[in-house]
């Protein structure tokens, strides 16, 4: 390996290491299973299999690894690199010349360990998550989207039948309370806002009149103590004028049955 191309080409993935805190220097640990390191080379080719750029991975030796003594489970959801502290050793050739007798501590997965493929495993299912996906249906929906130019009536169908199948599977993972949002703004003299407040009632209503009507009695109770901290300072309102956009609300608020 006396190619500068590989020598420059590791120095790059030990820069990543440390730009990405894969790993820290640590004292070496007593009684402590201590993981070697290898280099893995591959060429990277172009269009006229001409050689672009050499490229370097350090991989661990994981099946140094003995189950029972340094994890329990390898199958991806269980193998978890927090249950563990792994430690590996300076890769050949490349000992820190200020810390040869100090090894590595993991804070991240490395490729060969048992632990990788949970790593990978838990970042998949983070992306998935914050993209809203749902596997079941991508493939129906792509499908179907092919023939939205000139529908007939067996693909209308097709996707009245994933439009049942979503009407199922709607509420799976998550139990929606059903309660509705009280939201109110309270302004002193019309144009200065004093007080706000948007929070999840405590009751289901049964209609939108009723959940405006929970959120008149919240609103009321608000303007209620502000009219009480202002007299401490000299103003005094007779009559608070209070604004809703429900006309069913407004009629059972205005009943005094």
């Amino acid at each position: 390996m006396a190619d500068s191309a590989w020598i420059e080409s590791i120095h790059e993935e030990l820069h990543q290491f440390d730009r990405l805190d894969v790993w820290e220097l640590v004292d070496r640990p007593l009684y402590k299973n201590v993981i070697n390191m290898k280099c893995l080379w591959k060429n990277k080719s172009g269009k006229e299999n001409t050689v672009i750029r050499n490229k370097s991975c350090l991989v661990a030796k994981g099946y140094a690894k003995k189950e029972g003594v340094h994890f329990e489970e390898s199958f991806s959801p269980v193998a978890r690199l927090e249950a563990e502290e792994v430690y590996v050793n300076h890769p050949d050739r490349f000992v820190d010349p200020y810390h040869p007798d100090k090894v590595y501590r993991l804070k991240k997965a490395l490729y060969g360990l048992k632990q990788a493929p949970r790593a990978w495993y838990d970042e998949l299912s983070n992306f998935l998550v914050s993209k809203a996906s749902r596997p079941d249906i991508v493939h129906a929906t792509c499908y179907c989207a092919r023939y939205q130019a000139k529908p007939t009536e067996k693909h209308l169908t097709v996707v009245k039948r994933i439009f049942r199948y979503l009407k199922d599977t709607i509420n799976m993972g998550y139990l929606d309370s059903r309660k509705c949002t009280s939201g109110g703004i309270q302004f002193l003299g019309g144009e200065k806002l004093v007080s706000w407040s948007s929070k999840k009632q405590d009751c289901t209503s049964m209609s939108s009149a009723e959940a405006e009507y929970v959120s008149l009695s919240a609103c009321c109770a608000q303007v209620q103590w502000l009219r009480t901290q202002l007299i401490d300072y000299g103003f005094h309102f007779d009559k608070i004028p209070m604004y809703c956009d429900s006309k069913a609300a407004i009629a059972i608020l205005c009943n005094p049955v």
